[in-house]
């Protein structure tokens, strides 16, 4: 047989030992491949296991290095010797705990003066024992240094001593640990799996190389040649990591090393993870031979089978020339795509004969002759162009049906029955540009229309909803603004009239409570705008601690009523002037500390901030709320911050609340690029943490009644028009006491014969007032004759929070916008302004 085709294909036949040898090469090369992966991917593995327990390792010393300065910072280490004292008691409460966290490399801690010693020692089961010595009774080399420093003892363990004093104490006080590097080591990374052959090896400056662990099927010793070991002790000198594949000490296996270097307490050390050939080579070997062999054998096994079956295939090359019954199978086979076409199709030749049509063409419309192959197509298309609602329509598709063009026509048409099809017409080219026929197209698309029309009602009634949402919002925002305007501005006219200190503790928490309560009924109006995308950060000087204490004095005396405390911790580094939306960050800090308090029974609740990074003219501070409340459970801590959601329903029941605080809360922080998130367990408590940056500027802050001694409206005669008597009395008794002289009236009528007299130099406008509101009226004074209409100064005054007030204001010609509840200050501003000119 091979002879018959050496005769046939000699080329070929000199080819196969060839390609043999290139599949060899080939298989050989995808298994080295293999191998190869599988090493990097146990080197990478290795690489990961140390780094985590590096990590581990590095974040308990840090931990441990700053709760040390952080306890000396807050206790006086000297009250431990003071047995009688109360203070001394807690102090060594905290130290025993400290211990007891730290006992995995912490053995003994000491206190210490010139003259006596307290220690605290806590065994494997975590039993602490304390007690006094003597300095002169001491064991161990402790020193009285001003730095911290590091005496290397015997064995595994070093003494680190940490000075506790100033140096200006006359008394110092020093605290010493007694640590193991080697047994920490050596805990945190027994919990790495690197397999039953291996090594885990601890490297350090004082012991050189010491073994942790080791797998428990290890056949041989783990051993390294000279240069292999100063190697690795020299990139753990210069703190580079690096791996290194070597054979064992007994020269029959092959090791794979992976070292990371870390530095503890100001030594250096090493963290070695070594495994045997035999976890990461053997238990794919046997595989990847079994892929080799297999691979091998399959392509062989075509090979022969291609070579057997060759001379047959060239003895019937001839049928490749029999077209004629393979082109009449595509035609049947185009036929049938026809059918199964969501289109209504015909096919005709250049002379409109027609070629092919489906079913769904012949059932379009009742044509007036049967459809039949061979037939002039035109006379079927007039029958479609018939069923037309629109005549013009109609004779413009006959023309288009005529054309014998290349160009493409695309057309919607409509029939009286209602159908609707999107038609489409294309001329059939070969090759060579000959137009040898055309193809029309009728796709129903009656459904899609009637989805599309849906759609767009839809799509009007949404519209309608939304607007009839945000007249009830903005009409809901003017019923409850009124009113707090009233209970604001008293608030503000008190502060301004010199009250007692004790009035002024009442009135503040006043104050701030009522701008807290708007900032919760903005609440709702809050997510519109956000879901919308129109909501807007301010950038107002303010100070962050500030707001953090004004937020401790509003909620003080509700926790109080509840017998927990709030305490406050602020970072005085933190820049005293930031620039950014105040009245945003309260509403993010009120709806927290308000959850706080109202989840806490008993306990208390911190606030807390921290300055965590300054760049140039920004920094990032770090806002915290601890409180000792239910706590939350890990799997409804995202549920929280979701539109209308708490925890779950019995927190409805038992706390209320809608749900939208946090949920706001979230949208207001991320829009400002912010982070919110949270630490709780249940029934121990929860901590809110927020991220934000913030522009620093050396601009002063305004201070409530700042302006008031700078500016006066003495001789200005304001008209103020406002419908509401109430708010009457609140903008007179402003107005009056800042010197000017005011006319109030109720309505625009009333206030365009006011104006017409030409005796007032600005006017205050309500906006919603009955018959005629402050926009016709201010409309109908702008259209008087005169210059002095065009320019009398016109302040609206409105309790509208929603849509495009702002702008309907302009429109109306008006000069100004202060909304309800209003700034005394802003106010202010605004007039003396218009007393300058």
């Amino acid at each position: 047989m091979l002879r018959d085709f050496a005769k046939t294909s000699p080329v070929t036949f000199f080819s196969l030992p060839i390609i043999i040898i290139g599949l060899l090469i080939l298989s050989y090369f995808l298994y080295s491949t293999l191998l190869t992966q599988q090493i990097e991917a146990r080197s990478k593995y290795l690489d990961r296991q140390v780094e985590i327990s590096i990590d581990k390792i590095d974040q308990l010393i840090r931990e441990f290095n700053n709760e040390i300065p952080f306890i000396a910072e807050i206790d006086d280490f000297g009250q431990v010797f003071d047995l009688e004292s109360e203070n001394a008691k807690k102090l060594r409460y905290r130290i025993q705990n400290l211990s007891k966290r730290y006992g995995e490399f912490v053995d003994t801690l000491f206190i210490y003066d010139e003259s006596q010693i307290y220690f605290v020692d806590v065994d494997e089961h975590e039993n602490a024992e304390e007690g006094y010595l003597p300095l002169a009774n001491s064991s161990y080399p402790l020193q009285f240094s001003t730095s911290p420093k590091i005496v290397h003892l015997k064995g595994n363990k070093s003494l680190a001593i940490i000075p506790t004093s100033s140096p200006e104490d006359t008394n110092k006080v020093y605290l010493a640990a007694l640590i193991n590097v080697f047994n920490l080591i050596k805990s945190e990374s027994k919990h790495q799996f690197i397999g039953d052959h291996g090594y885990k090896v601890v490297f350090s400056e004082n012991m050189g190389f010491r073994i942790a662990h080791q797998g428990e099927q290890v056949d041989s010793d783990f051993g390294l040649i000279r240069k292999h070991r100063q190697r690795i002790v020299n990139d753990l000198l210069e703190h580079q990591k690096g791996e290194l594949i070597h054979s064992g000490s007994n020269r029959a296996n092959v090791f794979l090393t992976i070292y990371h270097p870390i530095e503890i307490f100001s030594e250096r050390y090493g963290l070695i993870f070594s495994v045997s050939d035999k976890d990461f080579i053997e238990p794919v070997r046997s595989k990847l031979q079994i892929i080799f062999i297999s691979f091998f054998a399959i392509i062989t096994l075509v090979i022969v089978v291609f070579v057997i079956n060759l001379r047959d295939i060239s003895r019937n090359t001839d049928e490749l020339e029999k077209s004629r019954e393979g082109l009449a199978r595509a035609l049947t086979i185009l036929e049938e795509q026809q059918e199964t076409s969501r289109d209504g199709l015909i096919v005709a030749d250049e002379d409109f004969r027609i070629i092919s049509f489906n079913k769904r063409f012949a059932n379009m419309v009742e044509f007036d002759e049967k459809l039949i192959k061979g037939a002039d197509s035109r006379l079927y298309l007039d029958s479609v162009c018939k069923m037309l609602e629109d005549p013009a329509m109609a004779n413009e598709l006959k023309g288009l049906i005529r054309m014998n063009s290349v160009t493409e026509v695309q057309e919607e048409i409509h029939l009286n029955s209602g159908k609707i099809y999107d038609f489409y017409s294309s001329a059939i080219v070969d090759e060579t540009g000959h137009n040898f026929g055309r193809i029309w197209a009728f796709r129903d698309i009656t459904d899609r229309k009637n989805e599309i029309a849906e759609l767009k009602r839809a799509k009007e009634r949404a519209l309608e909803g939304a607007k009839e949402k945000e007249n009830f919002l903005s009409t809901m925002s003017h019923e409850i603004r009124t009113p707090l305007n009233s209970i604001v501005g008293f608030a503000n006219l008190l502060l301004e009239e010199n009250p007692r200190e004790e009035q002024k503790e009442q009135l503040l928490p006043l104050k701030y409570s009522a701008d807290s309560l708007l900032s919760l009924i903005n609440d709702i109006l809050d997510l519109t705008k956000i879901e919308s995308g129109g909501i807007q950060f301010e950038k107002i000087p303010f100070r962050l601690n500030e707001k953090l204490q004004r937020a401790h004095e509003v909620f003080a005396q509700s926790a109080k009523d509840k017998g927990i405390t709030i305490n406050l911790k602020v970072d005085d580094t933190i820049s005293s002037h930031f620039l950014g939306d105040y009245n945003r960050l309260n509403q993010i800090i009120y709806n927290i500390l308000s959850n706080a308090v109202k989840f806490t029974s008993k306990g208390s609740v911190e606030i807390g901030s921290k300055l965590e990074n300054s760049d140039g003219n920004k920094e990032t501070v770090l806002i915290w709320f601890k409180d000792t409340g239910i706590g939350i459970e890990a799997s409804k801590q995202e549920l929280i911050f979701k539109n209308f959601s708490q925890a779950d329903s019995k927190t409805t029941r038992e706390y209320g609340g809608t749900g939208l605080g946090l949920a706001i809360t979230r949208m207001l922080v991320e829009l400002q690029g912010g982070k919110i998130w949270l630490e709780s367990e249940k029934g121990k408590g929860s901590t809110f943490y927020i991220r934000l940056t913030f522009e620093t500027t050396e601009k002063p802050i305004e201070v409530l009644n700042e302006n008031a001694d700078l500016a006066n409206l003495d001789g200005l005669k304001i008209l103020l028009v406002e419908d509401n008597p109430i708010n009457q009395k609140v903008a007179h008794k402003f107005l009056t006491r800042w010197g000017a002289d005011v006319v109030v009236v109720d309505s625009g009528e009333d206030s365009l014969n006011i104006v017409r007299e030409k005796n007032v130099d600005a006017v205050l406008m309500d906006l919603q007032m009955p018959e005629m509101d402050g926009y016709e009226t201010s409309r109908t004074i702008r259209s008087m004759d005169g210059s002095y209409f065009k320019s009398l100064k016109i302040i609206a005054m409105s309790a509208d929070a929603l849509g495009d007030v702002k702008e309907k204001v302009n429109q109306a010609g008006m000069d100004g916008y202060i909304s309800k509840p209003f700034d005394p200050n802003q106010l202010l501003s605004i007039l003396a302004n218009v007393k300058k000119g």
